[in-house]
């Protein structure tokens, strides 16, 4: 009796896991630095906080960038090169006798995280996956909440043992050993080079709903230009700033912690807490959508701007 094979495409979400445990959770670490740095620096938090903001910048710049290269090059060439810059990046912040090398290093990073922490989860998981893709895809980036959350603790508690530049050098190498891997063997761009379907299309049924669905798709859409005269446009883009500006406070609780005379290895903990409640919130709006998602449809005429409302079924 033949056992059934596992699908490919099972083992690159599995590799969406691990890079956003690995990659994308060691991003989350960055608050429990904070206190030790500006310490032996003998800097202001202000000043550290600028780092936050030139990576938040990097990746804002380089993100268009991604889109064109995730088109035109091998996924795994890609990702590898994002973990290397990333690693690199995070071991010269354990070398730095300057704020302004950390400066240096926030731009590498950014480009880093644009492709590992905002781009691959879900490109790849659209590739791979014909159905569940909003469940699939909420559930692997609910992981690098996991990783932040169970590297919190564990970097305070090297931090306190060693100190922090060790302790860089330690989560640079971790994000090395935990992510390439993966991205180097497992990661392929398209279900096409493994010679398969995405998993859950049947090879002649569903490539016509594919296709079909990618017309309807294409008939909804916008092009860049009526989209820049759409005041919903700017209504998307102003929550996106409002949401960014309140995640950003995360970053800076283990300092307030810290600040309020809370035990420094306890500030692991607290900022842990804070990674396993934006891992909730992933996962809930990745079943949310996965439940029933709601196809805006914007349409421009002559007579002004009218928005469609439908509800679909996910697949």
């Amino acid at each position: 009796m033949n056992k059934k094979k596992i699908h490919y495409a099972w083992w690159v979400w599995i590799s969406c896991i691990a890079i956003a445990f690995f990659s994308s959770g060691a991003l989350g670490t960055q608050g429990v630095f904070l206190r030790p740095v500006i310490t032996e620096l003998e800097i202001s938090a202000t000043k550290f906080s600028i780092f936050f903001t030139i990576m938040s910048l990097s990746i804002f710049l380089f993100l268009p960038m991604v889109g064109r290269l995730l088109k035109r090059y091998d996924h795994r060439l890609i990702l590898s090169a994002a973990v290397l810059i990333q690693s690199l990046a995070q071991i010269m912040m354990g070398l730095y006798q300057s704020i302004v090398g950390f400066y240096i290093s926030a731009v590498f990073m950014g480009m880093a995280a644009a492709v590992t922490l905002i781009m691959f989860i879900p490109i790849l998981v659209q590739q791979w996956f014909y159905k569940k893709v909003a469940t699939l895809t909420g559930v692997a980036l609910a992981f690098s909440g996991v990783g932040a959350a169970v590297m919190q603790p564990v970097c305070t508690a090297l931090i306190a043992a060693y100190g922090w530049r060790f302790t860089y050098i330690v989560l640079g190498v971790a994000i090395l050993a935990g992510s390439l891997p993966f991205t180097a063997l497992l990661i392929r761009t398209k279900p096409a080079d493994k010679g398969l379907t995405r998993y859950g299309q049947d090879n002649a049924t569903d490539e016509k709903k594919v296709t079909d669905r990618s017309i309807q798709v294409e008939e909804r859409g916008m092009n860049a230009a009526d989209a820049y005269k759409n005041p919903l446009f700017y209504l998307i883009a102003a929550f996106a700033v409002c949401v960014g500006y309140g995640v950003s406070f995360q970053t800076h609780i283990p300092n307030l912690a810290a600040s309020l005379g809370v035990d420094f290895l306890k500030t692991g903990i607290v900022a842990s807490v804070a990674s396993i409640s934006m891992m909730l919130a992933k996962m809930t709006n990745g079943w949310v959508k996965g439940f029933g998602e709601f196809l805006f449809v914007v349409r421009v005429d002559c007579g002004g701007v009218g928005v469609v409302c439908a509800q679909g079924k996910s697949k």
